[in-house]
């Protein structure tokens, strides 16, 4: 069967490296085991929350399935510990083996691949920020209003569509009732959401692609990544290579589509973290 199918797929090496990238990553990810604050955990029984949490702890390792959406986002399967889908309270229970986490998020990830397919240059500072000072409102009401625009055909932004358009993008990546990607995806959806997918898989396949490299960087190292939560990488951390952290920033933030800044944060549990970039 597997020779059939390797003889009769009609695959690009785009694709198919995309596809070896998100399997290896997820590989390495199953790997980890999660660490829980039982003490924590037994401490805060009294609430029904916790008590459903508790049951999931048997579970973990975070087990990606890299077919779970259209866009190529990862989803967890039955067997996996629920990470993407753990509310942030429930996040103080989880706690690393070498000291600390350390997540890497970079900064408007869908904004700024948006930029980069555009062929704008990539400002090195907070891009919602920078659309607050064009638009005469404060960061989280140009984030609102800049992704309410970019993601609404019908809507119209004097200062976005100046700048950005999103008319060109989508009849450069979209064809044949279908949005091509970067990455070597073709997927099937109706123009108006055409934007919408290419952004999120083209995120989602860059993120991945940078994560893989990191993982390589750390062969050698005690830090390991634990798992992904879509675009942020979370490492388990042996605070005695904090030496790494430069050439870590320096992978991520490499991207085929420019600089795309990333921050990190540090905690000793994966709720209370603060930030250091």
């Amino acid at each position: 069967v597997t020779k059939y199918i390797w003889e009769n797929t009609d695959m690009s090496h785009e694709l198919y490296q995309t596809l070896h990238n998100a399997h290896t990553f997820a590989l390495y990810c199953g790997q980890y085991e999660i660490g829980f604050d039982k003490e924590w955990i037994n401490l805060n029984l009294h609430s029904k929350h916790v008590r459903n949490f508790r049951k999931t702890t048997a579970r973990n390792r975070v087990v990606y399935d890299i077919f779970g959406t259209k866009t190529g986002r990862f989803t967890t399967k039955r067997s996996s510990f629920p990470i993407l889908t753990l509310g942030k309270d429930l996040r103080r229970a989880i706690v690393p083996k070498n000291g600390a986490f350390a997540v890497f998020d970079y900064n408007a990830a869908e904004a700024r691949v948006m930029l980069g397919l555009s062929g704008h240059d990539q400002p090195q500072h907070d891009l919602h920020s920078y659309h607050a000072s064009l638009t005469s409102t404060d960061r989280e009401g140009a984030k609102r209003n800049f992704f309410s625009w970019l993601y609404d055909a019908e809507k119209d932004n004097p200062v976005y569509d100046s700048r950005y358009s999103r008319t060109d993008l989508i009849d450069r990546y979209y064809s044949d009732s279908s949005v091509s990607t970067p990455y070597g995806r073709v997927m099937g959806v109706e123009r108006s959401k055409s934007l919408s997918y290419l952004l999120q898989s083209t995120t989602n396949d860059m993120a991945i692609e940078r994560f893989g490299k990191v993982a390589e960087f750390l062969s050698d190292k005690k830090s390991l990544i634990s798992f992904s939560i879509h675009d942020s990488l979370v490492l388990d951390f042996d605070p005695e290579e904090s030496s790494c952290v430069s050439k870590i920033i320096e992978i991520l933030e490499s991207t085929r589509f420019g600089i795309m800044p990333c921050s990190v944060q540090l905690g000793k549990n994966l709720k209370d973290l603060r930030q250091i970039k």
